[in-house]
């Protein structure tokens, strides 16, 4: 009997035993999921509630302080003369404005975890915010996020400003703004998504959209309720329906202060950068599409190896040509400008004149006595075939803003042998659009040229500059050549055009075009002395086109 009970103990202690075991190790695997949900649904802090700001978690809004813990879902909104800042687990930080409401949509963040699985969207419900990225948009930029009203905000490392108008922003005149996202980016670069397409904005861009169906504008000036100082003082009353913005908030100063239980934890310097004011309109200093450009010494016009390049637009079929080139022409000057060439081998043929006819050249000039160059417009002129013939004459009719740009020069008839040549520009056309209400704002503000004659491979910028519209941008124009250097013959080209900065939303994806180049000078010293070009590109709306000098 007493064996019995001894086998009957052994076997409920082992029972026992067994039985608990499961128990322990599914508490114990509770635990730990309770505590990766934790890590995994803490967003963040608040790191800062100045006025009275809620936090909305689950439909319940409750007053929101300093040190309060944040997870996807949760809603900030701000009253009047009201503000927080918040800071993300990846070191991201929102500054929320005043009359604003600021939703966590989704935030998974690991030091260890793949980039892949990490993200941070929020969503602008309405107000304003300025945004500072932290570690995820290094790691993943297509997994940060900020959605708007109208347009979804992609992040490229990068720290920007937005807020969204109704009728409550007011401009320096004490105008209300038109309805709209306005928004500054003061590092890096942002994308901008809605129905109407995408928008890259650059460092120090700032930008307006209307409507989800809407484009992105460009604006010249940042208007003052992206930038203006926050109100001073005023706790305002917590509410859950606020107005729109229209004052940004700064940083605090000082270490800022977590609560965390009965401890106090330090957190990391909150740095949002001052809002920085959008470039004003900005104007080089060295133009080269003037009057009297180069040395001012005329070509003869008893050379024999003079030929004519240009770059045309035909206002009555609206054609373009870059690529035109005829030999062995004659000049003709007039108080020291080239008023006319003439293919010599049909005299009588006015067909083949070339010249202003009432218009005037708008700038231009020679260098050297080896070439000339010019832009003829605001009024009427022969362009060879396509004004008729000599019993049609059909003069054709250019307005100060289009333009015949013409190169005539002394052709080499040969290339210095081997070496790499750099050439500098000595002047240029104004650029002009070829289109039938073309406007003007263009400029030429420098440009290089080399010459590989080695390599048989010619390159080189020329920097342009347009301004119209209180809108203003800077681009380089890179081109190549694409067929062999051959004196006495036109070289092909390709053009390249790129936006370096400015307001302009033109030609941030590559603009391609056409050119041509022709070596002049025969100085036995110094052949070649001298790089004619004529060029144009495509904007997407129209092309753009002119001439360029370059000497070495």
């Amino acid at each position: 009997m007493r064996q019995h009970i001894h086998i009957l103990i052994r076997f409920c202690a082992v029972f026992a035993f067994v039985a608990l075991m499961p128990l322990s190790a599914q508490a114990q695997a509770q635990a730990q999921a309770q505590a990766q949900a934790q890590a995994v649904a803490s967003a963040g802090r608040i790191v800062l509630a100045a006025g009275s700001v809620q936090r909305v978690r689950g439909g319940t809004p409750a007053p929101a302080r300093g040190g309060m813990d944040l997870r996807p879902g949760d809603i900030i909104r701000t009253a009047p003369a009201s503000s927080a800042q918040l800071w993300f687990q990846d070191g991201g930080m929102v500054a929320v404005r005043e009359k604003s409401e600021f939703r966590i949509e989704s935030y998974s963040y690991s030091k260890d975890a793949r980039p892949a699985s990490m993200s941070n969207v929020t969503t602008l419900v309405k107000g304003g915010a300025r945004v500072m990225t932290g570690a995820i948009a290094k790691a993943n930029p297509d997994a940060i996020k900020v959605n708007t009203r109208v347009a979804t905000i992609g992040i490229r490392g990068t720290g920007f400003d937005l807020v969204d108008c109704i009728d409550q922003c007011v401009q320096d005149t004490g105008s209300i703004a038109k309805p709209g996202l306005y928004g500054a980016v003061y590092e890096g670069k942002v994308l901008i998504t809605n129905q109407a397409g995408e928008s890259d904005l650059l460092v120090s861009e700032v930008f307006y959209v209307a409507s989800d169906v809407s484009p992105v504008v460009r604006l010249p000036v940042q208007p003052n309720f992206l930038a203006e100082p926050p109100a001073e003082g005023g706790m305002g009353k917590s509410t859950e329906a606020v107005e729109a913005p229209d004052v940004p908030i700064e940083a605090p100063g000082g270490q800022p202060q977590i609560e965390k239980g009965a401890e106090v934890e330090t957190v990391a310097q909150v740095r949002l950068p001052p809002p920085q004011q959008a470039d004003v309109l900005s104007v080089p200093t060295v133009i080269f599409n003037k009057t009297d450009q180069g040395n001012g010494t005329p070509l003869s016009s008893t050379v024999s190896t003079l030929s004519f390049q240009s770059a045309e637009y035909n206002p009555v079929t609206g054609e373009r040509n870059v690529e035109n080139f005829i030999r062995g022409m004659k000049a003709t000057y007039a108080d020291s400008k080239l008023v006319a060439v003439t293919y010599p081998l049909a005299p009588n043929f006015l067909g083949y004149v070339i010249k202003g006819y009432t218009a005037h050249q708008m700038e231009g000039g020679s260098d050297q006595s080896v070439v000339a160059w010019g832009r003829w417009a605001d009024g009427t002129l022969l362009i060879g075939g396509w004004s008729g013939n000599s019993t049609r004459i059909t003069p054709l009719t250019l307005s100060a803003n289009q333009g015949f740009h013409w190169l005539v020069g002394d052709t080499s008839k040969s290339l210095p042998t081997g070496g790499v040549y750099e050439f500098n520009l000595i002047g240029a056309t104004v650029p002009t659009e070829a289109r039938a209400d073309a406007a003007g704002g263009w400029a030429v503000t420098g440009g290089k040229l080399t010459a590989d004659l080695l390599a048989a491979k010619l390159s080189g910028t020329l920097n342009l500059y347009l301004n119209r519209d209180q809108l203003y941008g800077f681009f380089d124009m890179k081109f190549n050549s694409t067929s062999a250097l051959v004196a006495g013959s036109q070289i092909a080209l390709s053009t390249a055009v790129d936006r370096t900065g400015g307001s302009i939303n033109m030609c941030t994806a590559t603009c391609n075009g056409l050119g041509t180049v022709m070596f002049y000078g025969n100085d036995p010293a110094k052949p070649a002395s001298h790089v004619g070009m004529t060029y144009d590109f495509n904007t997407g709306d129209y092309f753009v086109q002119g001439v360029a000098v370059f000497t070495r």
